[in-house]
């Protein structure tokens, strides 16, 4: 069974390649050690062929796939993963009327994702309708993501998993498909202020998981593991420009939507869907550092926040309300925040300070970057990360420091390295306060 899946995602792919103007290969080799909660050493194998297919000069088909061996050394087994990236038809039309300078239209797989990238950031199944005046711009997208590969890997994209239903899919791991999904996602960028962009984005998220896999409304027994639909809702705001000489990006996004609760009163308890209200809003200051000697010359500092709303009376991470309204910030994807810790965009505060430059190095290039992490929690509810003492009421989750390098050694051959360190604070229990590592080299070739 896994072949004939891994045939159908290759076959995707590959009839196109084959008569594509541009086509490419890249093959990467990863050797990654871990001992984020236990000690943990694997290598694997990153093969991700794209093309370029242009259909006259309004249209094009493009794709990418991939295929990633892997092997475990401290489970001792090897981990097969695969999916299709991309599958993507595009038409672009330049003036197409009177008052639009152009319209774009999208069908296939591709990537979709909210305006700061907190929210959503994933490939999905989908249409994508964008029209381009002078003054705004407008976007009407839908997608479904009950197609993508329960089996792909989070190295290249991640899983969702909003609530127990896609955590046991997760777990089981026998379903050939991820967690089902229908999103709707409306955006506009309106015209710049004082040289200020601003962007507004809509997006609806409604959970699709068959009727089996849920808890109905009014049972009156607990079913543990199991919960309900989660629907959700965001409205984003984002603003982005520069401000004398720093540039930045601040954000702000309100999330509704409903959660299945286990309530009690007199008369009982039961399961009952209850409202979301939460927040999420983060800001990233950055400052170039022209002034600085060769070969620092390329070199910038930024200085961010982030903050993602939590519950103090949720009982987990994933569904744990227990009162009338849900608090904790809720994504549909979260991105990678530390090389070691990285928890969900939920119930989190997060400051960062980060130096990035790229000296020249006799005939190379090195690209470089420094960060330090200090990670809160605003409530003393759960995170979903594992080893949260849930006797503390502590804020302080640690701080993590990261550093990455990466130089092309030729025009198609590269090699980068990602290390960090992780020191828990406080709020880990005390098996948890040992200092947690993760260091990664890569290998890429070209084609």
């Amino acid at each position: 069974m896994k072949r004939v899946r891994l045939l159908l995602s290759l076959f995707a792919v590959v009839p196109f390649a084959l008569c594509a103007q541009e086509a490419s290969l890249s093959l990467a080799t990863n050797a990654t050690a871990t001992n984020l909660g236990s000690f943990d050493a694997y290598i694997y194998e990153l093969a991700t062929p794209s093309f370029s297919l242009p259909l006259g000069t309004t249209a094009e088909i493009a794709g990418s796939g991939y295929v990633m061996p892997s092997y475990d050394f401290v489970a001792q087994n090897a981990p097969f993963y695969y999916g299709l990236q991309k599958l993507r038809y595009e038409l672009a039309l330049k003036n197409p009327g009177e008052s639009m300078s152009a319209f774009v239209f999208d069908a296939g797989r591709f990537d979709f994702s909210d305006p700061s990238g907190y929210i959503l950031a994933s490939p999905a199944d989908g249409f994508s309708f964008q029209f381009k005046y002078p003054a705004i711009e407008v976007a009407f997208r839908s997608a479904y993501t009950g197609l993508l590969f329960l089996k792909g890997s989070t190295t290249v994209s991640p899983l969702i998993e909003m609530s127990l239903a896609d955590k046991s899919r997760i777990d089981a791991g026998t379903d050939l498909t991820g967690s089902p999904r229908f999103i709707a996602q409306v955006d506009l960028s309106l015209p710049k202020f004082f040289g200020q962009a601003i962007d507004f984005s809509c997006i609806s998220q409604n959970d699709l998981n068959p009727d089996s896999s849920l808890v109905s409304a009014g049972t009156s027994i607990y079913q543990s593991g199991m919960g309900g639909r989660v629907n959700t809702q965001y409205f984003e705001l984002k603003s982005s420009g520069s401000i004398v000489v720093v540039d930045y990006d601040a954000f702000f996004a309100y999330g509704s939507g409903t959660t299945l609760t286990w309530l009690g009163d007199s008369s009982g308890a039961s399961y009952q869907y209850c409202p979301i209200s939460s927040c999420l809003a983060g800001l990233k200051a950055s400052l170039p550092l022209d002034d600085l000697p060769a070969p620092l010359a390329l070199s910038s500092a930024a200085f961010s926040l982030l903050y993602a709303s939590g519950d103090r009376n949720a009982s987990s991470a994933i569904e744990g309300n227990t009162s009338s309204t849900y608090a904790a910030f809720t994504p549909i994807t979260s991105p990678t925040l530390g090389a070691v810790f990285s928890p969900s965009i939920s119930n989190l505060l997060l400051g960062e300070l980060s130096f990035t430059t790229s000296p020249t190095i006799g005939d190379y290039t090195v690209n470089s970057s420094a960060k330090l992490l200090s990670f809160f929690r605003p409530t003393s509810g759960p995170i979903s990360e594992d080893g949260v003492d849930p006797a503390s009421t502590s804020p302080y989750l640690g701080t993590e420091m990261d550093i990455s390098l990466s130089a092309g050694l030729f025009s198609d051959f590269g090699l980068s390295f990602v290390g960090g360190l992780f020191f828990p604070g406080e709020a880990f229990a005390s098996s948890y306060q040992s200092v947690q590592f993760s260091a990664a080299v890569t290998a890429t070739i070209t084609m």
